[in-house]
């Protein structure tokens, strides 16, 4: 049963990277038809150009830049929301909001269409769905009820 699937990775993965070898040690073109294989000649091409060098260096000069710059502000933010003060609970919503919204909002959709929706089965359907739209409620209340108590045992993770 887990062939299809390792099948479907190696194709999706593996063909496009043995597709960028191939390109990489010929000369191959938009439109051209044949490859002729010419070695470490692209690479030695692009180290010499100055242009490729000063993009790399940009690139790994903004790399490390936007990490220092993550780190350092994140050590900073959780080091003041530490800290009681008033409105604490709201900057910590307004910070995880824009990762949570969307998961939420995708979630709440799914569960609306599925429930709202005109359905053309039995009765016996029907009261399938009720019955799940009363777990997913008493999921809610008790989310609900759990976070009176977030405050004390807010936590926040970096994870890259």
């Amino acid at each position: 049963m887990i062939l299809p699937a390792v099948l479907y990775v190696t194709a999706l993965v593996g063909l496009p990277f043995v597709l960028a070898i191939l390109y990489s040690v010929t000369d191959a073109k938009v439109a051209s038809e044949g490859l002729r294989f010419v070695g470490l000649r692209n690479f030695e091409d692009i180290l010499a150009s100055p242009s490729f060098r000063r993009a790399l260096f940009d690139s790994f000069l903004f790399t490390v830049s936007s990490q220092v710059l993550v780190l350092a502000g994140a050590t900073v933010l959780a080091l003041a929301l530490k800290e009681a003060f008033r409105g604490r609970g709201l900057v910590r919503f307004l910070i995880l909001l824009p990762w949570v919204a969307p998961i939420s909002l995708e979630w709440m959709l799914q569960v609306t269409s599925t429930i709202t929706l005109p359905d053309a089965t039995s009765a016996r359907a029907r009261s399938a769905e009720a019955r799940h739209a009363a777990r997913i409620n008493a999921i809610f209340r008790r989310q609900a009820r759990m976070s009176s108590h977030a405050d004390e045992t807010f936590t926040i993770g970096t994870w890259q």
